[in-house]
């Protein structure tokens, strides 16, 4: 399952593939009917199913059933609108340590002044 939008005139476009990079560049290459007239188009998301039964159950679903199709689109869009998660590595006690010997025998680890 999958959903695309049109850049020409921002409707949406509901199928099921199973081969999504193949079915883009169809919707695209103007191979569809009813998809050419509004080409180019965006893919916004997709959904995976264990069997094309499954898929094609779920694209009657959301072509017959507008609040569903609604939600479908509202949950796809949010995905795409969420910054990715970023990751931030715990601290580590060694990222402070500077490298080589140590100067200096002061209290705690810091170099002695030596005044002279």
């Amino acid at each position: 399952m999958y959903l695309l939008k049109s850049r020409s005139d921002k409707t949406y476009y509901v199928g099921w593939t199973t081969d999504i990079l193949r079915r883009l560049a169809e919707h695209d290459g103007l191979l569809s009917p009813y998809t050419r007239r509004k080409a180019p188009w965006q893919l916004i998301g997709f959904e995976t199913y264990s069997t094309i039964e499954e898929a094609k159950e779920r694209e009657r679903t959301l072509k017959h059933n507008p609040r569903i199709l609604a939600i479908f689109k509202k949950r796809l869009l949010s995905r795409m609108a969420a910054p990715p998660p970023v990751f931030k590595p715990k601290a580590s006690r060694f990222a402070a340590r500077p490298f080589g010997p140590k100067t200096g025998g002061g209290a705690a680890g810091h170099p002695q002044q030596v005044v002279g």
